[in-house]
């Protein structure tokens, strides 16, 4: 008997879209022509135009989704911004220590309730122009622009300060605390990718995990 097979699922306008993957390509297309622009002596900002004119071709080809190109758009446009003028930009990696077991001996109302009690207190010490998002599970990313080393270095211990002495009995009604690990790093003008900057940022953050949690790691290299 022959196996089924599903065909794929296609859109009025084409292929499905290819997520991700398809981003990444499309970032990796923008960000080829956003180093031949400057290269070639144009500005970082007409520099950007055109990887971003290079990426939405790609994108459109691929079938790539807004979300997704949304994203990638958004790591080229830090990119651009930290090369413009030597604007310096801090990324802070944040990881909830041991929160696993917060769920499992609390539950996960209460490990909801701790995740919000997180969320602000880091937004406490956020300007409106930072950029916080949650990378996935309880690791969490922070991007400050114009920030150099010594100013994210007080911003991060904050934050690791603020976690730690927040009251989550108030809000999950179980005497319990949390702590944070932090990495983070500053981009280089040496910095030839955005992925080389989350490297090294994740380094710091493994680093400060390893070595006991509950603290801050900076990174230059």
């Amino acid at each position: 008997m022959a196996e089924e097979t599903t065909p794929p699922e296609t859109t009025p306008d084409g292929p499905p879209p290819m997520g991700p993957e398809g981003a990444d390509a499309a970032g990796q297309a923008a960000g080829a022509a956003f180093e031949e622009a400057l290269d070639g002596g144009s500005t970082p900002e007409a520099a950007f135009d055109a990887a971003m004119s290079v990426a939405q071709g790609a994108a459109a080809d691929m079938g790539v989704s807004p979300d997704d190109f949304q994203a990638g758009s958004d790591a080229a446009n830090l990119k651009c911004r930290a090369r413009r003028d030597g604007a310096p930009i801090s990324l802070i990696m944040l990881d909830l220590d041991h929160f696993k077991s917060i769920n499992d001996r609390h539950g996960h109302i209460a490990g909801d309730a701790a995740l919000r009690i997180f969320v602000d207190a880091v937004q406490q010490e956020l300007r409106d122009t930072d950029l916080f998002g949650r990378l996935g599970g309880e690791e969490f990313c922070v991007v400050l622009l114009e920030t150099n080393r010594e100013d994210a270095l007080r911003v991060a211990e904050r934050m690791c300060e603020r976690v730690a002495t927040a009251d989550l009995a108030v809000v999950t009604g179980a005497q319990m605390t949390i702590t944070v690990s932090i990495g983070a790093t500053a981009h280089h003008s040496t910095d030839s990718t955005i992925e080389r900057l989350i490297e090294r940022t994740d380094k710091a953050l493994y680093e400060a995990k390893s070595s006991g949690r509950n603290r801050v790691v900076w990174r230059d290299g």
